[in-house]
């Protein structure tokens, strides 16, 4: 399942984020100028935009004159993915449940 996470940055302001390999950075609201360690060019992202990390980096958000509305979703673990394959196809045993649940000691 992947995780999403939204904020706002107020106007003139500017966050420092560390995104892992990805990532999904959308500007839902406003304008923003976007700088990444990644890559040397800048880039102003308005409304419904979307940067997308190539590899875990550093950005740099900040709102240019109004308010901005953002998300980030975040990816899934790949180990995660990998693992709930296998159990759906039977690779993998599921755990056992403790025997409290079914009422022994």
């Amino acid at each position: 399942m992947k995780r999403i996470t939204i904020k706002r940055l107020r106007p003139n302001r500017a966050v420092s984020l560390h995104v892992p390999a990805e990532a999904t950075l959308m500007v839902a609201r406003g304008k923003a100028w976007l700088t990444s360690d990644a890559d040397p060019a800048d880039r102003f992202l308005c409304h419904g935009r979307r940067y997308t990390a190539v590899k875990a980096e550093h950005l740099v958000l900040q709102a240019i004159d109004k308010t901005v509305v953002y998300a980030i979703r975040y990816p899934e673990p790949r180990n995660f993915r990998v693992g709930l394959t296998a159990f759906w196809k039977g690779q993998i045993a599921a755990p056992a449940a403790p025997r409290s649940a079914f009422g022994g000691g």
